[in-house]
């Protein structure tokens, strides 16, 4: 069987919530820097683990999260 066939879902063990501050971060520059993936389930897909992620951080962290992923777009429409 292959990776797309496999039903079971797999899981993603972040061992800190530094680390997964840095990976929402990191899904919120992938989506500014290369758009929505348009490959059916991508997109659902990283929507859950953005979800998820923003679920398991606390508050001040999302917030601090989502304050310098704005910025950064700020920079990048300034940059185009």
């Amino acid at each position: 069987m292959s990776r797309e066939e496999s039903k079971e879902p797999r899981l993603v063990d972040v061992p800190t919530m530094d680390a997964a501050a840095h990976l929402l971060t990191a899904l919120y520059v992938l989506t500014l820097v290369r758009g929505r993936d348009r490959t059916p389930g991508v997109e659902a897909w990283v929507s859950h683990l953005r979800v998820t992620l923003t679920e398991v951080l606390p508050e001040p962290d999302v917030r601090r999260v989502h304050e310098v992923c704005e910025s950064l777009r700020v920079q990048f429409e300034n940059a185009a």
